[in-house]
C-alpha cells in the first residue's frame, strides 16, 4: 500500500515532469560525474537499471559512455518517465514495494 507520504511525493513529481531537466542543473552535474565514474569502473555489461531515473538524466549519460548499453529507466512518477528520450526503456514501479521485476 502507497503511504500518503509518497502519494504527496509522487504528485510533486509528477507536477514538475516537464521543466525538470532544465530547473536541475546540480542533477544534471552530478549525472555525468556519476556516469564518468561508472565508466572507469569498468562495469559489465548486462541488465543495468536506474532506480528513481526520473526524466532518465543520469541513464543517458551511461548510455553516451556505453553506446552499446541499455539503461532501463524505473521510477514511480509516469509522467517524469514520459519525459525519458522516445525509445527508451521505462518501468513505472513504486521501489516502495522493493525491486520490479524486469
Amino acid at each position: 500500500m502507497t503511504s500518503e507520504w509518497t502519494k504527496k511525493v509522487l504528485r510533486n513529481f509528477n507536477a514538475a515532469a516537464t521543466i525538470y531537466k532544465e530547473e536541475v542543473p546540480m542533477q544534471n552535474f552530478y549525472a555525468w560525474e556519476i556516469a564518468k565514474e561508472c565508466h572507469q569502473a569498468s562495469i559489465p555489461y548486462g541488465l543495468w537499471a536506474d532506480l528513481g531515473a526520473g526524466t532518465g538524466n543520469l541513464a543517458e549519460k551511461l548510455e553516451f559512455l556505453h553506446p552499446k548499453q541499455k539503461v532501463i529507466r524505473v521510477d514511480g512518477s509516469q509522467d517524469m518517465l514520459l519525459q525519458n528520450s522516445k525509445g527508451s526503456s521505462v518501468k513505472a514501479w513504486d521501489l516502495n514495494l522493493g525491486l520490479p521485476i524486469l
